[in-house]
């Protein structure tokens, strides 16, 4: 295998420049999508037939997202073949039967955001993985139309769901967090303000006189308030 170019940011260019290039076929593996892959596919010079995407409908695969669902009803519509693959985690872009660009980078406008690392690894000589990847392409089960538009109105509820429950969750960390920095200012503020400590000082009678002072019972959130 070539040394190849790593890349900690969006390889989005690169996969539209090896889509334009490929001469032959393209294949992309991945189980998270949307309309930035028709975006990067829309640059093939191939035939659309020759064009294959190889992703997996399963719930965890995020396989209710509407966007996703969209997105591969028009890569259909174009003539590209849509496979389903279970259990598929990786992500590929394969050109001509041997030019790789993989990495964790989702083909998502949110994957062209997020902190990512891929790899181009140029012309690949690995047999054995080539003909792995190829398995996987061809046991994927082909994505008809009429299936993806018939999940396409069951997934709207179910994606509307996921998404309160994924704004829950945020909300649910953030309080979370909130609580451990309030726990550590007020642990930090009984620190300098709640312990004892031994004063000595000259008052009108005479010498100098050591005193126990107790710092008034407040709260230490109280005494962040000016009065």
């Amino acid at each position: 295998m070539a040394n190849g170019n790593l890349f900690a940011r969006s390889v989005y260019k690169r996969w539209c420049r090896n889509v334009r290039e490929a001469r032959a076929s393209v294949v992309v593996l991945t189980p998270f999508l949307d309309n930035t892959l028709v975006r990067v596919l829309s640059h093939a010079n191939v035939e659309r037939s020759q064009i294959v995407v190889v992703t997996s409908l399963s719930a965890d695969a995020d396989g209710v997202s509407v966007s996703k669902i969209r997105s591969l009803i028009k890569l259909v519509k174009n003539g590209v073949q849509v496979r389903d693959l279970s259990g598929l985690h990786a992500k590929v872009l394969m050109t001509d039967d041997k030019n790789i660009v993989l990495g964790s980078q989702n083909f998502t406008g949110a994957g062209r955001k997020n902190h990512e690392v891929s790899i181009d690894a140029g012309v690949i000589d690995d047999d054995d993985f080539l003909e792995r990847v190829q398995e996987w392409v061809e046991s994927a089960e082909e994505v008809s139309l009429e299936l993806l538009e018939r999940l396409l109105p069951r997934v709207v509820p179910i994606a509307r769901d996921l998404k309160r429950l994924s704004k829950k969750a945020s909300e649910v960390l953030e309080e979370a967090r909130a609580e451990i920095e309030a726990a550590r200012v007020e642990e930090s503020l009984f620190t300098l303000v709640g312990a004892r400590s031994k004063l000595a000082w000259i008052d009108d009678r005479g010498p100098y006189r050591e005193y126990e002072c107790l710092m008034p019972d407040y709260s230490p959130l109280e005494l962040l308030t000016d009065n």
